[in-house]
């Protein structure tokens, strides 16, 4: 998982960077701290990133105007504020939780669980995926999709049809937004389930899986040994 802190009292976001470090339950890929909304617009557009604790007050800006500008459907929020009456307009920007400081671990506790219930949600009953662009968004069913694998700071959606689209966005995020129709075969990509044909032994002690299109994606020892003894869900 990708994080980002933005806050302007650097102990305050130092305190929720050790939180996060003793409470996560994933793998933290990385950590990033600002202590400005237009650092963060820009860092959030150059970066895939799946959560952002975010102060309201910062400086002469609202954390607000970092909601509005990003596209922040894209990652999830946790509010991290010393004004309590900001929860309201928080919530209708669709936040994970609003966190008051300072931050008690007990209550740092509960908004992660808060998260891994949203992230939990959040594929579920899910039809198409909007995509934005510089035209505007492009909606693609999710039954159109056949795969995904990342590709640097961006993830390509490739569909059936033989098309493919580029997305800025995390593959952990997208894990959660196509639901449980999808399997993480390897840390570079997912495949639809059951699509799933057949599984290679490839050069150097490697293994790929075979789709019904005969495309072949990296298999990771770990996923094969789930899909051999059929305790795949």
């Amino acid at each position: 998982m990708h994080i980002l802190i933005v806050d302007d009292e650097p102990p305050a976001a130092r305190r929720v960077q050790r939180l996060i470090k003793e409470h996560f339950q994933e793998p933290v890929q990385s950590i990033k701290l600002l202590h400005g909304v237009e650092p963060a617009v820009y860092y959030l557009q150059e970066h895939p990133v799946d959560l952002v604790f975010l102060d309201l007050e910062i400086a002469e800006n609202s954390g607000f105007e970092l909601l509005e500008q990003a596209a922040h459907k894209s990652f999830y929020t946790i509010i991290v504020s010393g004004h309590p009456e900001g929860a309201v307009q928080a919530f209708d920007h669709e936040v994970v939780d609003f966190v008051t400081k300072p931050v008690q671990p007990e209550r740092f506790q509960r908004a992660l669980e808060r998260l891994y219930t949203a992230r939990k949600n959040r594929g579920v009953e899910r039809e198409a995926l909007s995509l934005p662009g510089e035209e505007g968004s492009e909606t693609i069913d999710l039954a159109s999709i056949e795969c995904v694998r990342s590709d640097g700071n961006y993830c390509v959606l490739e569909l059936y049809e033989g098309d493919s689209r580029k997305i800025r966005k995390t593959l952990s995020a997208l894990e959660q937004d196509l639901g449980p129709n999808f399997l993480r075969v390897h840390k570079s990509c997912l495949v639809r389930k059951e699509d799933i044909v057949q599984v290679h032994s490839a050069a150097n002690n490697t293994y790929q899986v075979e789709l019904k299109s005969k495309k072949r994606m990296p298999l990771s020892r770990s996923v094969r040994e789930e899909l051999r003894s059929g305790h795949m869900e």
